[in-house]
């Protein structure tokens, strides 16, 4: 506490009266001016008297005054004194003592502290202790751990989508409950197939999700281009398509791989003694040689499965004969379209005594069936895909890849004829033939075996 410096004299005075009174002798400067003038006037009339006043030379009340404790009051004590009581002190460093510097300059130690500021220091400090501007900087600025805010935590609606920072949350922050909602869901399988040679092969997948994304993949590597949900291989062939395939669905919150389909491709050359493609020649595809040889007028043109040949104003097609057919199983497939034919018709199709197929206006395309009404819808202008198998005493028919109906077949023993052609027959024993139509024809081929349902089938996909 800083006292005025005209207290501290006043003071000082009485202090200073009080020591010399005490054990000691009241000195002149004590005294007042009119006890100053006596003294004097008694040390002229009497030179030899002492010059000192003791204490015991007072009387007893004045001893008594002087023993007294004086209680100063701020009444007692003039208004300049007062004035200055009452003034505002700063008291800078240099006005201390080096003392009270030392204090001030030293460190405060724990040891140094009252144990009820050493528990208020050990205590908790928790929010209520907080005032609301601090804790509501908190709230603002508040970093909250990883994996801290959990389901109990968010149930009372404090964390709202306004409190949640823009792209905070990533898909590695959601749970599985979540995110099988939001990841892709195959609902259909892609299935195993199994097809002929040269035919288009088309693998699917139906899902569920948004924003997906599709990569199929070949025994695990992925296919170049197929994002798609289908995927279609066109004229599929062993080397190049037999496998295992498979999709990956993605999108931005997972993925999920389909089951491994299988493709097995099987070939349709098995039997095979002849194959007319008719793409740029009349040469055999088989491998045997068994050459055809287009006659008169014919040309090379689009056809059902790449190109074909058309022949026009008696253009024909001579073929070998093929004696091993004779009393065998075997099949005969080929594609025709129409353009025109006069008079009683025309052979599609004739070996020799072996096999004659055509149309004609007395005789039914597949003339061996009892039933042939639904001959008359055929629609000669267009494609059609015919096949006849022969096995053992029976043959059936197909058109367009189905099985029109089975009739008996009873084998020859007499094969002296042995003229054979594309779009022209004979008759008379060989001296009369005919040349009435005027279309196309393509992949013309002939097995010594009988083909089944599905391998028909598969030539008739060819063309599709």
């Amino acid at each position: 506490t800083a006292t005025p410096r005209a207290l501290v004299a006043e003071v000082a005075k009485v202090a200073k009266v009080a020591e010399k009174v005490g054990n000691g002798a009241i000195t002149r400067d004590m005294l007042s001016s009119e006890v100053l003038a006596q003294l004097d006037a008694n040390a002229t009339a009497s030179p030899s008297a002492p010059s000192t006043i003791t204490r015991d030379m007072l009387p007893q009340d004045v001893r008594d005054d002087l023993n007294k404790t004086i209680t100063i009051t701020r009444d007692m004590l003039p208004k300049d004194v007062r004035d200055d009581l009452n003034k505002s002190v700063t008291i800078t460093r240099n006005m201390l003592p080096a003392d009270v510097l030392s204090d001030l300059n030293r460190t405060i130690s724990k040891s140094m502290l009252g144990s009820d500021l050493i528990a208020d220091l050990n205590s908790t400090i928790d929010l209520s202790r907080l005032s609301s501007e601090v804790i509501a900087k908190l709230n603002q600025n508040a970093t909250v751990a990883d994996g801290s805010v959990t389901a109990s935590k968010m149930a009372d609606g404090a964390i709202t989508p306004s409190k949640i920072a823009t792209n905070s949350i990533t898909t590695s922050q959601l749970n599985e409950q979540i995110l099988k909602y939001l990841k892709p869901e195959i609902t259909s399988e892609p299935q195993a197939q199994a097809v002929y040679a040269d035919s288009n092969v088309t693998y699917s997948v139906t899902t569920e999700g948004k924003f997906l994304s599709y990569q199929w993949k070949k025994d695990g590597s992925n296919l170049t281009g197929e994002t798609n949900s289908t995927m279609t291989i066109t004229d599929a062939n062993a080397t190049l398509h037999d496998g295992n395939y498979s999709v990956v669905v993605s999108n931005d919150f997972g993925s999920e791989e389909s089951v491994k389909a299988e493709l097995k491709i099987h070939y349709l050359n098995s039997g095979m003694i002849a194959w007319w493609t008719f793409d740029t020649d009349g040469l055999d595809k088989s491998g045997l040689g068994n050459d055809s040889s287009p006659q008169g007028n014919f040309q090379f043109v689009t056809g059902k499965v790449d190109k074909a040949i058309r022949v026009y104003n008696g253009g024909h097609i001579i073929l070998p004969y093929l004696s091993s057919l004779e009393n065998s199983n075997s099949t005969f497939s080929f594609w025709v379209k129409e353009e025109s034919i006069t008079s009683h018709g025309e052979a599609y199709l004739k070996i020799g005594q072996i096999i004659e197929i055509g149309n004609y206006y007395d005789v039914a395309t597949f003339s061996f069936l009892a039933d042939t009404s639904f001959e008359s819808a055929i629609q000669r202008n267009n494609w059609n895909h015919y096949v006849i198998t022969r096995f053992q005493n029976s043959q059936k028919g197909f058109l367009n890849g189905t099985s029109v109906g089975t009739g008996n077949y009873n084998y020859g023993d007499n094969f002296s004829f042995t003229l054979s052609a594309i779009a022209k027959h004979w008759w008379s024993n060989g001296t009369q033939s005919s040349t009435r139509l005027t279309g196309l024809f393509d992949d013309v081929r002939i097995y010594d075996r009988a083909l089944s349902a599905a391998e028909v089938q598969a030539l008739y996909n060819l063309g599709q």
